[in-house]
């Protein structure tokens, strides 16, 4: 396909394309596969972050139903425990009095302290909150370390990442 692409690169779409190879081109013994879903099923191409961030909404919210988090079981053991307002979290995630406001995923080997408030968020396994921390539609990869009074809106913070004290992305600038 590569290569008859690149001799016929004067088509505008790709539905152009596929059109015109089929009505001009003499192709031996060549097919085009196609597979459409049935209307209640759910699917969504994902090549970027807000795209990430669209699906794993979608199933936080359970609207891709039944790909939802807890429903998973891992080694026969149920991976995450659902709670009110889209609460997910791991039976081996240690969190103290914090606030949990809605739509958290908390993985496994997690630990938040005291005084913390999450929402809209994801805490990859093995991560480790402060206190006094405020995280709003934060995606944290597995091994982060956030210190204590951190906030943290709208990033995704990769793997082994530490956050230092008193760190706020509203007065981050990007240069």
């Amino acid at each position: 396909m590569l290569s008859l692409f690149n001799d016929n690169f004067d088509f505008q779409t790709r539905d152009d394309f596929v059109r015109g190879l089929l009505i001009n081109e003499e192709l031996l013994d060549s097919r085009i596969y196609v597979a459409l879903l049935p209307a209640a099923q759910y699917a969504h191409k994902v090549n970027n972050w807000p795209a990430y961030q669209l699906v794993s909404r979608d199933i936080i919210n359970r609207w891709a139903y039944p790909f939802v988090p807890d429903i998973g079981l891992y080694k026969l053991q149920q991976e995450y425990v659902f709670h009110k307002d889209n609460i997910y979290k791991s039976p081996e995630a240690q969190v103290s009095k914090v606030a949990l406001l809605q739509n958290v995923v908390i993985e496994a080997g997690s630990h938040v302290d005291s005084g913390s408030v999450i929402g809209d968020s994801v805490i990859g396994a093995n991560c480790r909150i402060g206190k006094n921390c405020r995280l709003t539609n934060a995606f944290l990869m597995a091994g982060v370390t956030v210190m204590d009074n951190c906030r943290l809106e709208h990033c995704v913070v990769g793997e082994e990442a530490i956050i230092n004290e008193d760190c706020d992305t509203a007065r981050m600038e990007i240069v």
